[in-house]
C-alpha cells in the first residue's frame, strides 16, 4: 500500500490515466466478459496457493523456528 501511494505522488498523470482506461474498459466491455477470465484465473491459482500455505504451516509446526528462517529466509515465520 505504500508502494502505490508513492507511486500516486510520483506519476499523478500516469494514475489518472490508468484509472481513466480501466474505468472506460469496466463500463465498455460486458461485466461477464471481465467476470470470466477473473473467476478462471482465480480458481486455477487457488490449489497451489492453498498448498504452499498448507507446506509453510508444516514447516513452522515441525520445524524449529530458526531452522525455517535459515531454510526460508524471505518469509516472517512467528
Amino acid at each position: 500500500m505504500e508502494r502505490t501511494g508513492d507511486f500516486v505522488r510520483r506519476e499523478p498523470v500516469k494514475t489518472v490515466a490508468v484509472a481513466i482506461g480501466a474505468g472506460l474498459i469496466l463500463k465498455v466491455l460486458p461485466p461477464r466478459l471481465v467476470a470470466r477470465p477473473l473467476t478462471t484465473l482465480a480458481v486455477q491459482l487457488l490449489p497451489p496457493t492453498l498448498i504452499g500455505f498448507g507446506l509453510l504451516k508444516v514447516l513452522e509446526l515441525c520445524c524449529h523456528e530458526d531452522s525455517v528462517a535459515e531454510f526460508l529466509p524471505s518469509v516472517g515465520v512467528s
